[in-house]
């Protein structure tokens, strides 16, 4: 049964996971190739994926994570692109958009903010460690995320339309 989990979040939902790879990533072909990575990962742990739910779930965490990994693997820091939803038939270049997005986290965010959105988005991190590591409650921390991406979604939307 997990195995065919599996075949059906890649099938069904193959151009909703590679719109979530070309968030993150500059071309289309490295989208491609993240698909193919996630299947293989994900088939490889296929005993342990029961449910479809746990399945689609995993699956688009995945994507998201390998694109990072990409990115990373680039020398370039994960821009929060998850957060941006520009309504603009082209959008800007992803160089300028890291651009515009730095400028924000860097001057608009709170101090507290800025570590937790760098220590969630760049690293990686968990909710229960960025709270260890910031003293801090899972449900604060998630609260200043929220926060801080509804600031850059907002001053993304305000600086686009100028």
């Amino acid at each position: 049964m997990s195995e065919k989990n599996i075949i059906h979040t890649f099938t069904e939902g193959h151009g909703r996971l590679k719109a979530l790879a070309q968030r993150f990533l500059p071309h289309a072909a490295d989208a491609d190739d993240v698909l193919q990575d996630a299947f293989l990962r994900l088939w490889h742990r296929a005993e342990g994926i029961e449910t479809q739910e746990y399945a689609d779930r995993i699956a688009a965490r995945t994507v998201a994570n390998i694109s990072i990994d990409r990115l990373r693997a680039q020398k370039k820091s994960v821009p929060l692109t998850e957060c941006l939803t520009l309504a603009a038939d082209a959008p800007p270049s992803h160089d300028k958009v890291y651009d515009i997005l730095e400028g924000i986290i860097d001057t608009q965010l709170s101090e507290v903010q800025r570590k937790i959105v760098r220590m969630r988005d760049y690293e990686c991190m968990d909710y229960e460690d960025i709270a260890t590591a910031m003293d801090m409650q899972p449900a604060a921390v998630r609260m200043q995320i929220s926060r801080a991406r509804k600031r850059i979604r907002d001053l993304m939307r305000s600086n686009h339309e100028e």
